[in-house]
């Protein structure tokens, strides 16, 4: 049976010696030679911190002013002899007008990490007892904060490896990202964790035209255990523009904040409306309008205000050709009703033609999808009769002849019953 740090060692992305005095340690507490195991996993921790220490970038200005003593530093920690005491020494470091943690860790971690140190060698000269619990308090502070212990802070330094294995310059971006998963919570203390997702979408915007593999990325987050999960879900309901991304990429996580009745209502009263929606995304507004109204979440009483935005915004503008099940949606909930009513109060038919031309690309969809009535012929057939060039009657033509045994014929009828002289005769 395996450890849970067993298991918490297989998906973090260490260089081989630190893993292997890991994994040492593992076999010595399984034999209940819980000495050694303390011992050992100590070493894979310092021997962890040296070989990032040795591949990382210098750390920034402010922490270490003269560049000359970072070249000191590396060549301390190539020496067999010295490296283990600078590893300490770095991460002793109590910031101040001399030096600065290059770790920015934070005090409670930092005196933590001096405790085990102290520890470790009261362990070796036999003045202290040691037992499981020891060994297994040790393993978790080594998976609760081993990623902090990163150059520049472990937020800085963890977004720095996000970037490289995603840059397609320098690495294949379509590999495995698990180990960055499973390390994450080990890069931030719990009032941090804003600031490293406001700092990953920085560093990697999502949004419906992402490539793949970054949007993999996303969604492994939003899927993985707690604390992440937890937290980037609080995240994205703060920062409503980032939620309208996430929720516009991935629609099928709307169910993740199916509670959150305030969320969701800012959501679909301020922002839905206004997401710019090509034809590729058009499955993914669907399902998004179709989660809200199943769910219940849009009230009756506000459903002619919710598409009154949408109206208003022209959120369909763009999209030429609707699905059947989007069309469904629009008739059943009252869409097109909406858009007729919009038509015939917002313009007067014979005077207002700049607000006529403005419906070039939303009005050839009523046409298309929507049954014609006499009071819309009447009020359209006016204006077509003062309204009547460039790209408007161009596109409203398309739509009639398109549609010609449906839209035309049925359009030429009610002139007809109603006396009077059709547009398009």
């Amino acid at each position: 049976m395996k450890l849970e740090f067993e298991k918490w060692l297989e998906g973090q992305g260490m260089q081989e010696k630190a893993k292997e005095f890991f994994n040492e340690a593992i076999i010595c507490f399984k034999v209940s030679a819980y000495r050694g195991a303390f011992m050992l996993s100590f070493l894979g921790f310092q021997t962890m911190i040296r070989e990032r220490l040795l591949v990382s970038d210098p750390p920034s200005s402010n922490l270490l002013p003269n560049p000359a003593t970072w070249g000191g530093i590396l060549e301390k920690l190539r020496k067999p002899t010295e490296w283990d005491i600078e590893v300490n020494r770095l991460i002793a470091i109590d910031n101040s007008e001399a030096e600065k943690n290059i770790f920015m860790i934070n005090k409670d971690v930092r005196k933590e990490a001096v405790f085990w140190k102290e520890k470790r060698n009261a362990c070796v000269h036999g003045k202290d007892q040691i037992s499981y619990p020891h060994v297994e308090a040790l393993w978790m502070f080594i998976q609760n904060h081993s990623g902090k212990f990163m150059v520049n802070s472990g937020i800085e330094g963890f977004v720095q490896q996000v970037k490289l294995h995603f840059n397609p310059v320098e690495n294949d971006p379509t590999t495995d990202f698990s180990e960055l998963i499973n390390r994450m919570s080990s890069v931030v203390h719990d009032e941090q964790y804003d600031e490293l997702f406001r700092r990953l979408f920085d560093a990697l915007p999502l949004h419906s035209r992402t490539k793949d593999y970054v949007k993999r990325f996303w969604l492994a987050i939003a899927n993985s255990d707690d604390p992440i999960r937890e937290n980037f879900l609080q995240y994205l309901k703060n920062n409503m523009h980032q939620f309208e991304d996430f929720v516009f990429t991935f629609p099928e996580l709307l169910r993740y904040f199916s509670a959150e009745e305030s969320t969701l209502r800012k959501f679909w009263n301020q922002h839905l409306s206004k997401i710019t929606v090509y034809k590729e995304n058009t499955e993914n507004l669907y399902d998004i309008a179709h989660w809200l109204f199943a769910n219940n979440k849009i009230p009756i009483s506000e459903q002619a205000i919710f598409w009154d935005k949408w109206i208003s915004n022209q959120t369909l503008r763009w999209i030429d050709e609707l699905p059947v099940e989007f069309v469904h949606l629009l008739r059943h909930y009252g869409y097109f009703y909406a858009y007729k009513k919009h038509l015939l109060a917002a313009s007067p038919a014979r005077y207002n033609r700049e607000f006529w031309y403005k419906q070039e690309r939303l009005l050839p969809q009523y046409l298309t999808y929507y049954e014609l009535d006499e009071e819309f012929v009447t009020h359209f057939n006016k204006a077509l009769n003062n309204v009547n060039a460039g790209s408007f009657t161009e596109k409203i033509s398309e739509a009639f002849y398109a549609n010609e045994e449906r839209v035309k014929k049925s359009y030429k009828e009610i002139c007809d019953k109603l006396g009077i002289n059709s547009y398009f005769g």
